[in-house]
């Protein structure tokens, strides 16, 4: 029996709203070394979430595994349910009809990779081994990964809808000397910028390799694509989702309306950006996705909800209801979170900074305070700015911001912009930071 007929048997057994989606994925992965290419791994994974509603009651359950076992899984969710407390405040499943259109999710040459040709996914890993000579570094742990990702949802409102969509990674281990550099590329396609890649890597690991300890000092921090996307992701990534507001665990809870930062500063969860890493044409629970203004000109606009914590707020969902962990149900989750580029390349802003750091790359930046308003991170490879010029790379640094305060200060360049995971930025310029050796 068909999805479809495992809703209409959940329905006939008493359940008022019942939704299944199915996920499958088919990957291949590829580790390799300068001199070693392997072992190749295929795997191919099919999951299932099934979300039954009884008398205001929701049960939800999720299994790997193979449709046979769909409405055994199902019934086991109805008997949940009847059993679960009530949820007098929930909304109905979606009836949404439609999809957003998005460009540049599925791609051929991915899915002929992932269905067994393998020469074009072994031509890059190649390539990226005589790279890596060229530019005098040792690769240390790489990998290649193809996906192919089919989505399904049904539910009883009529809701049917599915998409295909194709994802590829690399991530590479760059080493010179005692220096190291790990930088990831993730794509739509096998269209992946090597040169771009390798040569970050290898600037990085060699910076890195004469990078020095500095003292303490106050400045500016110039955060570089793709650090830049990481702090949007920071500090943007939970004070923007409607289920924090709702609880009072946002500091934008009640900003709307308000200059937040400088003028210049856009900020957008664009969830059908062409090629997004997490644009789609509808969200986990089939509402369309689409592109929700946050921050523009400095002023919040608004936040992104998913279907339940946007009925509680009086709010529509902006398509943003996803899974954000593995066997659990679909929540509010960023989509693309996007800084709008304004003006001036990365050089042209170092050009106007009289003391400060330029930060490259961090660890513990998820350690910062996104409520109270600080950023903090340890700096592992940065460099000491005077003047407008670069003086030397450093290294052990911890970098603290009032981001709030220096926000209302910020200064937007236009290139380069690398994604960080889900987050677009250009680099970004922060006043009041301060810059301490790591002790």
């Amino acid at each position: 029996m068909n999805m479809e007929g495992i809703v209409k048997r959940i329905l006939s057994l008493g359940a008022d709203e019942v939704e299944i989606t199915r996920t499958t994925e088919n990957i291949v992965a590829i580790p390799f070394k300068a001199d070693e290419i392997g072992p190749i791994k295929l795997t191919k994974k099919t999951a299932y979430g099934i979300r039954v509603v009884y008398d205001k009651r929701v049960a939800y359950t999720y299994y790997i595994g193979s449709e046979d076992r769909l409405e055994e899984v199902a019934k086991k969710a109805l008997e949940t349910a009847k059993a679960s407390s009530k949820f007098e405040d929930r909304p109905g499943l979606p009836d949404v009809k439609g999809s957003s259109e998005v460009s540049g999710l599925y791609h051929e040459d991915v899915v002929s990779v992932v269905e067994g040709d393998l020469s074009k996914a072994i031509e890059i890993v190649k390539r990226t081994v005589e790279l890596a000579k060229e530019n005098e570094i040792e690769l240390s742990r790489n990998d290649f990964s193809a996906r192919v990702i089919e989505y399904e949802i049904v539910n009883s409102n009529g809701l049917s809808k599915e998409y295909s969509s194709t994802f590829v990674a690399l991530t590479i281990q760059g080493l010179y000397g005692r220096g190291s550099s790990r930088e990831f590329e993730f794509s739509r396609s096998l269209k992946i910028d090597l040169e771009g890649l390798i040569e970050r890597v290898a600037r990085k690991a060699k910076d890195a390799d004469k990078a020095e300890l500095i003292g303490t000092f106050s400045g500016e921090a110039i955060f570089e694509p793709p650090a830049s996307g990481e702090l949007i992701e920071v500090m943007f990534g939970n004070p923007i989702r409607g289920d924090q507001v709702i609880k009072g665990g946002s500091p934008l809870k009640d900003k709307v309306g308000s200059e937040i930062a400088a003028k210049e500063f856009t900020l957008l969860d664009d969830g059908i950006k062409p090629e997004g890493i997490r644009s789609a044409p509808f969200d986990d629970e089939g509402v369309p996705t689409e592109t929700t203004e946050v921050v523009v000109d400095g002023v919040l606009k608004g936040f992104i909800y998913d279907r339940y914590r946007g009925h509680k707020a009086g709010k529509r969902s902006t398509g943003n209801g996803f899974v954000a962990r593995e066997g659990y149900p679909p929540t509010v989750t960023p989509s693309n979170l996007v800084v709008k580029p304004v003006k001036g390349t990365l050089e042209d802003m170092i050009s106007e900074i009289d003391k400060g750091l330029m930060v490259t790359n961090t660890i513990g930046a998820r350690l910062s305070d996104p409520v109270g308003g600080i950023y903090n991170a340890t700096v592992t490879l940065g460099y000491l700015i005077e003047k407008g010029e670069i003086k030397k790379p450093v290294k052990g640094v911890v970098v603290n911001i009032p981001f709030r305060e220096a926000l209302k200060e910020a200064r937007i360049g236009a290139e380069p912009v690398l994604p960080y995971m889900n987050a677009y930025a250009p680099p970004i310029v922060l006043p009041k930071a301060t810059f301490a050796a790591k002790k």
